[in-house]
């Protein structure tokens, strides 16, 4: 761990640290077949959804959902926030965490807790997602960002939750009409969705009925459904006509985005009135957050900072840039001016200075008011010292974090 701070000090200016500290399973490095300058091994084999943190059952007594505990026998003796936390202190650098996508591991959730996951309009049960809208989702969340604020000494606690289920991929090349058509494919459609719908007095019966008839549009053997959907699709007919014309389809696209809009409010309460100077950070991965249920501007009193994380760089194509910046002009203009917002970077090797420097200065250019950086465990040296050099080429100054970074 020094020497990876003495590194990043030295060639990118990093000012503050967060470990991810939940996860779901996945190969690391994650673009590339093996790490480049790894000395102990070629590949790594993360655990599924496990708590890298000395977990405190007292915080989970009303809770059904537990968070599952490390067993790797490298890591589960240490209480890896404490480490951190106490690496980044010894060094005036900001410390914090990350809940990242999943919170739960895919066996219990296919099993226990398989009531809490999100479901299709047919009742298929998502792999990985639970449905914000549950009960025990959100004692689950409650509880963790409490004990995390309570426990340890934090200056934020960042969250990349997957959203709902079936959005594409922005980097697929869609119209704004191909991706709604894609949603009805998605969720949620639980029974927990289907009281806070009708708590909020929508007619959920005509909503499902409306999303399933859209859904079979995708398969061919349902030949007046597909028959309407490829009409649609090779027609001029805009989103707003679409919600003009099928009220349902509307309110069901709104009622996912006032979903998160109140998990996020548990959440930010909870946070609070463990530490009430704690930074609940919302990370968004996604350039149409809205297709996932994130209404930014609808969730910005629940979040106190930003974080913008496409990491388009990394692919190595310059006309992807374009986009990036229409991004972060899109999150600042949705959060205000005055919320703490920080661009993201990646130096996976297939990233290039240029573009590095270039995600750097644009981020100056769009209001941000730091940059962070990911990735470390595949970037070249010439990558990491990039971001230095960005900062400096383009006269922006790195500042003492404070109490922010």
């Amino acid at each position: 761990m020094e020497h990876i701070l003495d590194v990043l000090q030295r060639d990118t200016l990093t000012n503050s640290i967060y470990p991810v500290i939940l996860m779901h399973d996945e190969k690391r490095p994650l673009s590339e077949f093996y790490y480049p300058h790894n000395p102990r091994r070629k590949v790594y084999w993360t655990e599924d959804s496990r708590a890298y943190w000395h977990v405190d059952s007292s915080f989970y007594k009303d809770s059904r959902i537990k968070p599952l505990k490390s067993e790797d026998a490298e890591l589960k003796d240490t209480d890896w926030v404490a480490f951190y936390a106490d690496a980044a202190r010894k060094r005036g650098m900001l410390a914090g965490v990350e809940f990242s996508h999943t919170w739960v591991d895919k066996p219990r959730l296919r099993g226990e807790f398989q009531d809490c996951v999100q479901r299709d309009v047919y009742g298929k049960p998502s792999a990985t997602q639970l449905c914000p809208n549950n009960p025990d989702t959100l004692v689950y969340a409650r509880a963790l960002y409490t004990e995390l604020a309570t426990r340890y000494d934090l200056d934020f606690i960042q969250t990349c939750f997957l959203g709902f289920a079936g959005a594409p991929s922005y980097r697929q090349k869609m119209t704004e009409v191909e991706r709604l058509m894609r949603l009805p494919l998605g969720t949620c459609f639980c029974d927990s969705c289907r009281a806070a719908a009708e708590k909020q007095g929508l007619d959920w019966n005509a909503i499902v009925e409306r999303i399933r008839r859209l859904a079979m549009g995708h398969d061919r053997y349902n030949a007046r459904e597909a028959f309407e959907l490829r009409l649609l699709l090779n027609s001029t007919t805009t989103a707003s006509q679409l919600f003009v014309e099928m009220p349902e389809f509307y309110a069901w696209f709104r009622f996912r985005c006032d979903s998160y809009v109140r998990f996020w409010r548990e959440i930010h309460t909870a946070a609070h009135a463990a530490r009430p100077g704690i930074d609940v950070r919302f990370n968004d991965c996604w350039m149409y957050p809205e297709m996932l249920g994130f209404d930014l501007r609808g969730m910005s009193p629940y979040f106190d900072s930003i974080r913008a994380a496409d990491y388009v760089e990394e692919t190595g194509d310059p006309e992807l840039m374009v986009a990036k910046r229409g991004f972060y002009h899109s999150i600042r203009r949705a959060v205000g001016l005055e919320k703490h917002f920080v661009t993201a970077l990646s130096q996976r090797v297939r990233a290039t200075p240029a573009l590095i420097k270039e995600t750097i200065l644009m981020s100056a250019q769009c209001g941000a008011d730091g940059t962070t950086i990911a990735s470390y465990d595949t970037a070249t040296p010439a990558l990491l010292r990039a971001v230095r050099e960005g900062f400096e080429e383009a006269g922006i100054e790195v500042t003492a974090p404070g109490r922010r970074g």
